[in-house]
């Protein structure tokens, strides 16, 4: 069965006349003729009586008129998503972020970019750097915001932010502080603040590892230790006075979230368009406001 021939069928249903389909289709009526005998041979029954009033459906017309209008409907809308996924405006992204990364900074920059792009969809996945490297080479995702570019990885530069130390406000004297509260190896604030004790040279008597920036921030401010965070996952707690800045050598560290994906590797059209709007102006104002 083919479907000009069930758009012929339509058409002169529609029009109410084979000479009306003719029209419609810019086809001869012998053409439109010929295709509607085409349907009925491919079918085995007739759709279409000819009477002094026009073209009528048969019974076994009407049910195969109505399944007709709804393919030839579907073909259309199936047409349309096909068309706006090609142009990258419809679609689903696949967005891997580290912790620090998704509790800040990919929610704004995500709502930012479906204001302006409704009809894709993003799935956010939450892990630690280590994890979106091996999702990556599952093809699990496409795109990841990240605070290194992996080799063979191309890059766009995200935000700034920068890493501090903090505790509770009544820990905050001259003498340094005994336990540093860390975050679980494989994540990217944990492989930092390794390479920052290995240069400064700090030690301390006792560690506590923590898997979550949340963690983080009570323990520092329930007086557990030393935490190191972004100042974008702390930045509220410091207002609010639930803890405090302190000095240690080597700090602060400046870092940059950049949005990666794999050079070999081709972006849907949705990746693309938001690659495309990461890189722009208001994507640069949606991470920095």
């Amino acid at each position: 069965m083919k479907i000009r021939w069930l758009e012929t069928f339509v058409a002169i249903v529609k029009a109410g006349s084979f000479n009306g389909a003719a029209r419609t289709l810019l086809l001869s009526q012998p053409a439109v003729t010929q295709q509607l005998q085409a349907l009925e041979r491919e079918l085995g029954f007739h759709l279409i009586e000819r009477g002094v009033r026009g073209a009528r459906l048969t019974p076994d017309g009407e049910r195969v008129y109505e399944h007709a209008a709804a393919v030839l409907g579907a073909l259309r809308d199936l047409d349309d998503t096909t068309q706006q996924i090609a142009l990258g405006r419809a679609g689903r992204i696949e967005l891997g972020a580290t912790l620090t990364a998704a509790e800040w900074l990919v929610p704004r920059l995500v709502a930012a970019f479906r204001a302006q792009a409704p009809d894709i969809d993003v799935s956010v996945t939450v892990h630690n750097q280590r994890q979106l490297l091996a999702a990556f080479a599952d093809h699990t995702i496409q795109l990841g915001v990240l605070e290194l570019v992996p080799p063979e990885f191309l890059a766009v530069p995200l935000r700034r932010h920068t890493l501090i130390a903090v505790v509770a406000p009544d820990q905050v004297t001259s003498r340094r502080p005994t336990t540093l509260l860390l975050r679980e190896r494989g994540s990217e604030v944990r492989e930092t603040v390794d390479e920052w004790l290995a240069a400064s040279g700090l030690t301390f008597e006792s560690t506590m590892e923590l898997a979550s920036n949340a963690a983080l921030r009570e323990s520092a401010a329930a007086g557990l230790g030393c935490a190191i965070l972004s100042t974008d996952a702390v930045g509220f707690e410091l207002a609010a006075g639930r803890v405090q800045l302190i000095d240690l050598p080597g700090l602060p560290i400046h870092r940059m979230w950049y949005l990666v994906y794999q050079e070999r590797r081709r972006l849907s059209p949705a990746g693309a368009s938001f690659v495309r709007f990461v890189s722009s102006p208001a994507g640069h104002v949606a991470v920095n406001s």
